[in-house]
C-alpha cells in the first residue's frame, strides 16, 4: 500500500507526506481430528513501513512469530467460521531522523473469522482479529498496544 497526502493546519501551512505499508503472513496448520473441528499452528509476520513528513524520514520493521488454535464451525457446505486465540513475540525496530529503537512485545490476539472453500483443498478467508502486546525497550520501559486489524487471505491446504 502507498499513501501520499496533503494536509493543512488550521493556520495555513501545509505539510507533505507519503507512506508505503507492506506486510507478509506465513502461517502452517493442521487439523488434530477427523472431523476438521480443532486446528492448531504457527505464524510468521512480517511489516515495513516508510514514511516521509516535514523532510523527515522514518522506516519501521516488524518481525513476530506466534502460535495459534483455532475451533471451527461448519455452517454450510463450503463456509466455515471459526474463533481462536493466537500467542506469541514481535520485535520492532523504528528509524527517524537520527532517533533509533527497537522494542519487543508478547502478543495475545483473538481471531475471529471465515473459510470460503472455492474448491476443497483451496479458501478465502476473512479474519477479524483484537490484538494486546505488552513488551518496551528490552522489557525495560514497559507500553502496552491494543488493536483490531481486519484480514484477507487465500489457504491451499495440502497433505
Amino acid at each position: 500500500n502507498s499513501t501520499a497526502r496533503t494536509t493543512e493546519d488550521p493556520f495555513g501551512s501545509t505539510t507533505d507526506s507519503d507512506t508505503t505499508v507492506g506486510s507478509l503472513s506465513l502461517s502452517a496448520s493442521k487439523y488434530i481430528d477427523v472431523d476438521m473441528i480443532h486446528e492448531v499452528g504457527g505464524l510468521i509476520l512480517l511489516n515495513t513501513t516508510d514514511s516521509s513528513s516535514a523532510g523527515t524520514d522514518s522506516t519501521s520493521a516488524t518481525f513476530g512469530v506466534s502460535g495459534f488454535y483455532r475451533y471451527n464451525i461448519p455452517v454450510a457446505e463450503k463456509v466455515v467460521m471459526y474463533l481462536g486465540g493466537e500467542m506469541g513475540v514481535t520485535t520492532t525496530s523504528i528509524e527517524s531522523g537520527t532517533f533509533s529503537t527497537t522494542t519487543t512485545e508478547f502478543v495475545v490476539g483473538v481471531p475471529f473469522g471465515m473459510k470460503y472453500f472455492v474448491i476443497p483443498n483451496v479458501s478465502l478467508n476473512t479474519e477479524l482479529k483484537l490484538n494486546l502486546g505488552v513488551g518496551g525497550d528490552d522489557f525495560a520501559n514497559t507500553t502496552t498496544t491494543e488493536g483490531i486489524g481486519l484480514f484477507l487471505g487465500c489457504s491451499v491446504y495440502v497433505g
